[in-house]
């Protein structure tokens, strides 16, 4: 993903959490993988997991972060 698109989607995902969870849903099923829900009490290391990518071009915690979130999804 060339710098400007991350930037936008950054910014998209920054500013209205409802549409970043949407895109991260998408770009999973475009993926062949199956879509997931980031529950309100895992809000903050979501916010805090999208600072990092921020701030050091980092995906590690947020995959980790969807990684705990999928099997969450999946099993209530």
């Amino acid at each position: 993903m060339d710098p400007a698109a991350k930037l936008r989607l950054h910014l998209v995902l920054q500013k209205c959490t409802c549409t970043g969870r949407a895109l991260i849903n998408h770009l999973l099923v475009l993926n062949d993988h199956p879509p997931l829900i980031i529950y309100d009490e895992d809000r903050m290391p979501y916010y805090g997991a999208m600072e990092i990518w921020n701030e050091e071009a980092d995906l590690g915690p947020m995959k980790e972060l969807l990684k705990v979130e999928l099997v969450k999804t999946w099993t209530r």
